[in-house]
């Protein structure tokens, strides 16, 4: 018992020290490419902080253990909305939202959300379902780099006037390659660490993968979106958040199709994944060009609270 807290607490400390040099490079990269710093929250702060759940899906999967590479994808993209967004409302500055492109990603959220879930319902080989999830990652990387582009001469243009004049350096690529390595190698720490604790619980892998090490795979993202926060940068949060969901679903859901993973998914977390990414994407059409309240911030830990009892609950159904 003291060696997996030992190893949780350390994967801890290696989360918290990474993400702040992950998002102080990420705010540079921005700056390098002159693009606004939500596209690259959604195209590369994302993937760097959905490594642990790729690790886990690929190990899993490979494994045969089906239930723990679903439960991981649902769970950390239901996590990203009821307790990373909620995080970074009540640790951080206020969030003011967006008015063009975090609207338009949105709606790519919400059309991958039923991609995903359609794939896995429709007697479709996994394989198939695997490569058309990984063209969509394409499609939706594609648009969100074309509408940065086209927001460097726009609502972006103010913005971008302000930034430091960069160039990439050696020291840049070597620290972002550092800070993913570490964010990976703390997020599995933590993952291996919580699965070992929960070992004895007797849940079945999907519930694990639901609540357990969908949370804590979340943990990058937690202490990313509150560090970036933090620094007032809220483009960076929510095109975090919004991308690592597309991540989750697209890519990690992709690749684990390909490898031959058939994921049938229950109603009770395809009923969560569903109500929390709506739920975002009206507090993204609400909240247009306003300050997120922290009340919201509170509602959302509530209904986190309801997930967490709702699955473990139901956890000894699955």
């Amino acid at each position: 018992m003291a060696a997996y807290l030992i190893k949780f607490f350390f994967g801890v400390i290696i989360l918290l020290l990474a993400t702040q040099l992950f998002v102080k490079l990420a705010v540079k990269l921005s700056e390098v490419f002159r693009l606004s710093p939500l596209v690259i929250g959604m195209l590369v702060v994302s993937f760097g902080t959905t490594l642990p759940e790729l690790s886990v899906s690929i190990t899993s999967s490979s494994s045969g253990s089906v239930g723990l590479a679903a439960g991981t994808i649902l769970g950390s993209t239901i996590v990203n909305f009821i307790l990373v967004l909620p995080a970074a409302i009540l640790l951080g500055k206020d969030i003011r939202i967006g008015t063009t492109k975090t609207q338009k990603n949105a709606m790519v959220l919400i059309i991958a959300t039923i991609l995903f879930v359609l794939l896995q319902q429709l007697p479709i080989p996994p394989f198939v379902s695997g490569l058309i999830l990984l063209f969509g990652l394409l499609i939706s990387n594609y648009l969100e780099y074309r509408w940065g582009a086209l927001g460097r001469l726009q609502e972006d243009k103010t913005v971008i006037d302000l930034f430091k004049k960069r160039k990439i350096t050696p020291d840049l690529i070597f620290g972002l390659f550092f800070s993913v390595i570490c964010v990976t190698v703390g997020g599995l720490l933590v993952v291996r660490s919580m699965e070992d604790l929960a070992v004895i619980s007797g849940y079945s892998t999907t519930v694990l993968g639901l609540t357990l090490t969908g949370i804590a795979t979340s943990l990058p993202d937690i202490f990313t979106a509150v560090m970036s926060q933090k620094k007032d940068e809220d483009k960076l949060t929510i095109g975090h958040i919004t991308g690592g969901s597309l991540y989750n679903l697209l890519f990690i859901g992709g690749v684990t199709n390909v490898l031959g993973a058939d994921m049938n998914l229950g109603i009770t977390e395809t009923l969560f994944l569903f109500g929390t990414v709506f739920l975002f994407l009206l507090i993204i059409r609400f909240y247009k060009d306003k300050n997120i309240p922290k009340w919201v911030g509170l509602v959302l830990l509530l209904i986190f609270f309801l997930y967490i009892y709702t699955t473990s609950f139901l956890g000894k159904n699955f």
